[in-house]
């Protein structure tokens, strides 16, 4: 019979380990989001900046303290990202200017970055909305653009 309450100790302390374990990620997770809203803060008052100079201009006066390092796109908020987290993952990267951008259009004044993309459905609920937004405007704010003109094959076509 030692054999199963040295099992039922041994899965206790490692359920104690668990315990420790899941409080650590916790804490983790807390600080990193803590770090992710400060990271995009910073990113949205550069870009802010950037919407006020022509980047051109930020490009040259950049190469001269970052020599080949500065990104080539035209959009102000990638442009941020990119010269700030180069090895950010681009599908990420890409998320963050989509992110940007509807926080431009959309947060009020003295609103706070992180009150406002919570209250918006976090980070992925903010990219749904934007790229809504980006639809409509597209298509002019009326029906679905092409897409509703769902093209059949008829009978008898080539």
């Amino acid at each position: 019979m030692t054999d199963i309450y040295s099992n039922i100790d041994q899965a206790r302390a490692i359920a104690k380990r668990l315990i420790r374990h899941n409080e650590d990620v916790r804490r983790a997770e807390v600080k990193r989001d803590i770090c992710l809203y400060k990271y995009l803060e910073s990113i949205y008052e550069l870009d802010e900046r950037f919407l006020n100079i022509p980047l051109a201009a930020a490009r040259k006066t950049l190469k001269a303290k970052y020599g080949g390092n500065v990104p080539t796109t035209r959009r102000t908020g990638m442009f941020a990202i990119k010269l700030t987290h180069p090895s950010l993952d681009p599908k990420i990267q890409s998320r963050y200017a989509a992110l940007l951008r509807f926080i431009r259009e959309k947060k009020k004044p003295g609103q706070s970055i992180r009150k406002f993309v919570r209250a918006n459905g976090d980070i992925n609920g903010c990219v749904t909305k934007e790229k809504q937004l980006r639809d409509a405007k597209k298509s002019g704010g009326i029906g679905k653009g092409l897409k509703a003109h769902k093209v059949t094959k008829r009978k008898g076509a080539l």
